[in-house]
């Protein structure tokens, strides 16, 4: 479960800057550079009759630091406040009670002031503001010193931006008037101000007129927009973004409650809760919560009828704007009184990560990353409940922090690793949380040796289905993350087109949580990027901020064709039918000419995988008998397959492409060894002393059937992704498999191409059958299954009756068809006896004297033939 970690005590820290009895401390606003704008109330000991004023302080994160900007006379509910950029300036609202005795009714209003701070100035407003609707106010952050202007929000009104506009006396004095400049926003129901990149988000109801069959226009339902103003300092403010999103909401409303809320700095009725979160680097995420009732009837609960015991639906959306894609979550089964008070909290975290922390139920890590597309998300169990509201504040350069604003207590979720194993070991999960959290730590967090934690218990699962899809979440995952480490700058956006997981970035996902199971959607927008301004249509056009950032993120993500391992399994499957090693040979290195494949330069960037420092410990020394091994066949055909993709999508860097894909052959390879020898620690296997067909003949028999059932599905899961085995694996497993199961099945896996019987593992496994009757019958089914030279090679060193009749049968089946070439030397022919055993053999001179008239005494080897034909006169049982 997810801990809520305390980071820092605000209230405590700024009761210590006070020497008078303070209390009621909230905070009020917030300016860039880690500043924020605090509030409090102090008694005045010498007057009893006023009791409380409310001082204003502006405070500073990074330092700790509050400075006193005015004290008022008398208590003033202030919510919302604003300093401009030379700190002489303030701009506030407060929220005034009124009592109507005739009609008890107690109607809050909202009124706008402004004042100096500094004895120098003086100002002359003539801003009157006072509303029954939620008023808030900002100033503009600009470059130009002197200028300053700020903006009133007044909802469902508008929003209007003002100017200060300064002159200065001879008595040192400075006369601030207000000028009203224009009204940017005439009508919205939500608004939001970003303080760090200086934007104004907005949403507006659009209404569309469409024609009749009589030709006359008609008005259809309104819908929502949002819209994003950007505010320069050398140019006018421009609308940069327009969206069209989906809410769930009653537009004929006309009652609204408010939730004042200055940090982040949000204008809106309780029925609108959209929030919109940001980052420098591109990030735009829109996200928004709503409770709703299906169709059907109401579930209730057990034994009540209570209207409070109604259950409903709560739903959240995300959107990703620089993916394009949205992000539907539904729980089901929340009563109403539960829901009505429930409120999610959307912040972004460390490692591009979103997170939605709903209390007392789970905390939902939404995957955001930039370089690959977001579909890995996680969805952590959290039990304790709580009724406080909070929200996500950015206070310095690092990740988001939750603020209680009650409290003025900073938060983080602390997301640890234990958290991440116990997580995982829980068997109600789901395999889609698993496979996210092995991306999560593989390809986010690049901790490989957090890999060998979760695979402690893999001999548990052995007989688990799922086991399969977590090796390929480990080979994918494990290899774009080995690859995005080693790769160089100027390669970076090749990265795009890599696989980065096995999840389906489109699936609808069922996710158990607790007793209630949650449904996970996404939907890609359609023509996101026309949403968006381009660079080349902004005011500025060499200007790079925030949504230059999002403009070349959603180029680059809108029409990605990833590599699919599928395509290179497909080649496989027909390559590795008519694959002859014997046929092959080691000319050619498949990753770079001219050098070995051990020695590449790539691989030996790669030799450690991650920051994964322990040694590769396999169970079999990696060597193979052969002219030319499986490994180097399917590494060329990922190789060249990889690097055709990438040179038909990858035009931008042509000259990358050789890079990134030798870079992506070996992280397959060394991610294939570094699966399997965590799958021999896992299992508890000791490599120290043995190694190869001995360390499996000393295993005990209950672990070596366990070793079996595990490297099975490691042995499957590679052949599906078209990834290299380690050399000598191939012989490991298929000595391995002999040594488990009987010998019927042992033949079926070899005739489903499962399991190859190399040389050296046949040397070991021949001998092992013995030479009795039974024994010959199994040595020739297996010799049956063996390409013709392979067996041609084994029959000659098996020294047996039944070998030599064969070979015979073989040499005089070529030489009386024609096809026996002359590959053997010319020998001397004697055959033991006398006269009469030559009489009794005349049938062999019969048909030796066939053989001569189709072939010259050099090409017949005459002692194999007598030594065939003495063991058949003998009448040997075992053929």
């Amino acid at each position: 479960m997810a801990n809520m970690k305390l980071v820092c005590d605000y209230k405590q820290i700024l009761s210590n800057f006070s020497n008078c009895g303070s209390s009621g401390w909230k905070f009020i606003g917030q300016e860039q550079n880690g500043l924020i704008l605090v509030s409090w109330e102090e008694t005045l000991s010498g007057s009893p009759d006023v009791g409380f004023i409310t001082a204003v302080g502006l405070f500073n994160v990074s330092s700790n630091e509050l400075k006193v900007l005015y004290k008022f006379d008398r208590s003033v509910n202030i919510v919302q406040a604003s300093i401009n950029e030379a700190k002489s300036v303030l701009v506030f609202v407060k929220k005034v009670m009124e009592t109507r005795v005739e009609t008890t009714e107690i109607p809050h209003f909202y009124e706008f002031h402004i004042i100096t701070v500094k004895d120098s100035y003086f100002i002359n407003c003539d801003i009157d503001v006072k509303s029954a609707h939620q008023v808030m106010a900002q100033f503009l952050y600009r470059k130009k010193v002197g200028i300053d202007r700020f903006l009133i929000f007044v909802h469902l009104e508008g929003i209007t931006l003002y100017q200060l506009k300064s002159d200065s006396f001879s008595d040192g004095m400075t006369k601030l008037t207000t000028v009203a400049l224009e009204t940017v926003v005439k009508v919205f129901s939500w608004a939001q101000w970003d303080v760090e990149h200086q934007c104004l988000y907005y949403i507006f109801y659009r209404k569309t007129t469409k024609s009749d069959e009589l030709g006359e226009l008609k008005n259809e339902d309104t819908s929502p927009t949002l819209s994003s103003l950007q505010f320069n300092d050398d140019f006018p403010h421009e609308t940069v973004l327009n969206i069209p999103v989906n809410l769930p909401l009653d537009l004929d409303s006309s009652f609204n409650t408010y939730e004042d809320e200055p940090i982040p700095l949000r204008v809106h009725g309780s029925s609108m809760d959209v929030i919109v979160l940001s980052d420098s680097r591109g990030f735009v995420c829109i996200c928004y919560h709503y409770l709703y009732q299906p169709v059907q009837t109401p579930l209730k609960q057990p034994d009540s009828e209570a209207e409070d015991h109604t259950t409903v639906h709560m739903g959240y959306s995300v959107t990703l704007l620089h993916h394009g894609i949205v992000v539907h979550c539904k729980i089901p089964g929340i009563p109403w009184a539960e829901a009505n008070r429930l409120r999610p909290t959307f912040a972004i975290g460390k490692d591009d990560y979103l997170f939605v922390y709903l209390p007392g139920h789970f905390i939902h890590m939404l995957d955001l990353g930039i370089g690959h597309q977001p579909c890995c998300h996680i969805m952590l169990p959290h039990r304790a409940e709580s009724t406080e509201h909070w929200f996500a504040i950015k206070i310095s350069t690092s990740s988001s922090t939750l603020l209680n604003m009650k409290t003025l207590q900073t938060y983080t979720l602390d997301i640890s690793y234990q958290v991440l194993l116990d997580f995982f070991y829980d068997p109600n999960i789901g395999l889609y949380n698993k496979l996210s959290i092995i991306h999560y730590i593989l390809v986010h967090m690049q901790e490989f040796d957090i890999i060998c934690q979760l695979l402690t218990t893999i001999a548990e699962y052995g007989l688990n289905p799922a086991l399969q899809n977590i090796f390929h979440e480990i080979l994918v995952s494990g290899t774009y993350a080995s690859v995005v480490k080693s790769l160089p700058s100027e390669a970076t956006k090749l990265l795009r087109f890599l696989p980065f997981t096995t999840i389906n970035n489109l699936d609808t996902i069922e996710i158990k949580n607790f007793s209630k199971t949650m449904t996970l959607k996404q939907e890609a927008l359609w023509n996101s990027p026309v949403m968006l301004l381009t660079p080349q249509q902004r005011l500025s056009q060499f200007r790079v901020d925030l949504w230059t950032q999002l403009w070349n993120l959603i180029t680059e993500t809108s029409c990605i064709s990833r590599f699919k391992l599928s395509t290179v399994a497909e080649k496989l499957m027909v390559s590795l039918v008519c694959y002859q090693p014997e046929a092959l040979s080691r000319c050619s290195t498949p990753l770079s000419p001219g050098s070995g494949f051990s020695i590449n330069a790539s691989l030996l960037e790669c030799s450690n995988i991650g920051n994964y420092k322990a040694k590769h410990l396999l169970p079999f020394h990696e060597i193979e008998r052969c002219t030319a091994s499986k490994q180097e066949h399917v590494i060329s055909v990922n190789l060249r397959e990889l690097s055709i993709h990438l040179v038909k999508h990858g035009l931008e860097n042509p000259m990358q492409v050789h890079v990134v894909a030798t870079r992506y052959a070996a992280a397959q390879l060394e991610m294939s060894r570094f699966l399997c020898s965590l799958i021999t620690k896992s299992c508890a296997i000791p490599v120290y002393q043995l190694k190869g067909f001995q360390l499996i003949d000393e295993l005990p028999s209950i672990k070596k059937k366990v070793y079996y059932i595990i490297l099975e599905r490691y042995a499957s899961a590679v052949d599906t992704l078209a990834y290299p085995t380690p050399q000598g694996f191939s012989s490991f497993f298929t000595y391995l498999t002999y040594k488990t199961l009987p010998f019927d099945e042992f033949v079926q896996h070899i005739q489903a191409r499962a399991l190859t019987l190399q040389i050296d593992v046949m040397k070991i496994i021949l001998p092992d059958l013995g030479d009795d009757s039974t024994g010959v019958k199994k040595k020739l089914r297996l010799l049956q299954l063996l390409p013709r030279s392979r067996a041609k090679r084994l029959l000659n060193q098996w020294f047996h009756p039944v070998s030599l009749m064969i070979r015979a049968r073989e040499h005089s089946l070529g030489i009386l068809s024609g096809l026996e070439s002359k590959i053997c030397p010319p020998k001397n022919f004697y055959v033991k006896g006398s006269n009469e055993m030559c009489n009794r053999y005349s049938p062999l001179d019969t048909f030796l004297d066939l053989l001569t008239a189709k072939a010259s005494l050099a090409e017949l080897d005459f002692n194999l033939l007598v030594e065939a034909v003495m063991s058949s006169v003998d009448r040997y049982d075992g053929l």
